[in-house]
């Protein structure tokens, strides 16, 4: 989003951007992209300006080495932190440590759809007021910007941690264009399913995920041989992946028996898998106003969900289906 919106701007050809290294420079002034899944990454770094966007994927202990690196200079004393994110709890840090709790010179301001509608696609605004009909607790959270309170969330059997990315034995993908296209790597030991983000992307073509994945698809072990369960809603794209010597197929979509089959599992999540955190956190089942609580997902935040969900039921939860041939059946003492 930030090449696309300096872009927009007609400033990214003015900007030295290093890829490999995720930094921007700017005359003298220099913009890290850093996620924290390795605290090694900002010891003796110093900013003056820190931004933590989705405030809520972070812990307080994160925060307290990020303000070591904050303005430690005299010269920079005016440095400054600034958080954005979704309400997604009341008991959240974000919302008693950040909202409820004033301190001089700090400065909350509440944000929704409307203050940013004119650059929002119609479909993207549609998704979001539809929440009004299947979970009053989302409705609340992302569109009107109040503090939620967490419940029924789907999976509670995971755990975050550091590994050695491994070759995947088969692949998860959500097609998107407004909201985001995932890809997600899996791997089954035997005792844990490994999960990990390879893709999390809004605004691609098929075409460009075809590019993307040729150009990275040694880096993530994307062989010919390797399944990548997407979408059946979508064979033509499915058909444009196989075209392009991905071994794609159609995705068994059963949400309930997907959904069943995962919280089965030990799941371990990669710690570098930030969009995966963010959804698996506040995937929940919906909840009508009444409080009846259905056996069906909230429709929201869910591309790496159902990515994770298409890769894991399709591959490993088959295996545990015993098809019986035709021809061994026999009614009514026929033989």
């Amino acid at each position: 989003d930030c090449i696309r919106i300096l872009q927009a701007w007609g400033a990214y050809d003015r900007i030295e951007h290093n890829k490999n290294e995720s930094f921007m420079l700017f005359g003298k002034n220099r913009i890290d992209f850093l996620g924290l899944d390795n605290p090694e990454k900002i010891k003796g770094a110093e900013y003056t300006h820190i931004w933590l966007e989705e405030a809520t994927d972070f812990d307080l202990e994160d925060v307290r080495q990020l303000r070591l690196r904050l303005g430690r200079n005299k010269a920079n004393e005016n440095a400054r932190y600034i958080f954005t994110f979704n309400p997604i709890d009341a008991q959240h840090w974000t919302w008693t440590d950040l909202v409820q709790t004033e301190k001089p010179g700090r400065v909350v301001r509440l944000s929704t759809y409307k203050d940013n509608i004119r650059n929002l696609s119609p479909d993207w605004i549609a998704d979001l007021l539809a929440l009004a009909e299947q979970d009053e607790n989302y409705y609340r959270i992302y569109a009107l910007g109040e503090p939620g309170i967490l419940q029924n969330v789907i999976y509670t059997k995971y755990r975050v941690g550091d590994y050695k990315i491994p070759p995947p034995d088969a692949v998860g993908v959500d097609f998107g264009y407004n909201n985001a296209t995932a890809v997600i790597g899996l791997r089954q030991l035997s005792d844990r399913l490994q999960v990990w983000e390879i893709l999390y992307q809004s605004r691609m073509t098929n075409a460009d995920l075809i590019e993307w994945l040729t150009a990275h698809g040694d880096l993530w072990h994307l062989t010919e041989q390797v399944p990548l369960y997407a979408d059946a809603a979508e064979p033509n794209r499915i058909e444009e992946l196989r075209r392009a010597r991905f071994n794609a197929r159609a995705a068994d979509k059963s949400v309930k028996d997907g959904i069943d089959f995962c919280k089965s599992q030990t799941l371990e999540v990669h710690s570098s898998a930030s969009n995966l955190i963010r959804e698996i956190r506040t995937y929940k089942y919906r909840e009508d106003r009444s409080g009846r609580v259905y056996d069906e997902p909230v429709k929201y935040n869910d591309h790496a969900m159902d990515a994770m969900r298409y890769g894991a039921y399709s591959h490993f939860g088959q295996r545990h289906s015993v098809s019986i041939p035709r021809e061994w059946l026999s009614f009514g003492g026929a033989r």
